[in-house]
């Protein structure tokens, strides 16, 4: 919005602001191709970057 309302060229929008990820979504495994092919086919870039995994009850930060 920044960008389509300010007028603010891309890379300017990097080196000034946090740009983050974007949206992250957590769907089912399932779930995910079919999520990830309905978002691309709205005309949204879009990957999976990761998964949810049982752990151990341990907290670990990495």
């Amino acid at each position: 919005m920044i960008q389509e309302k300010g007028g603010v060229p891309e890379n300017e929008l990097y080196q000034v602001f946090n740009m983050g990820i974007g949206m992250t979504l957590i769907v089912k495994a399932t779930q995910a191709d079919s999520m990830l092919r309905f978002i691309k086919k709205a005309g949204t870039p879009a990957w999976i970057i990761g998964e949810t995994v049982k752990g151990t009850g341990l907290s670990k930060v990495v």
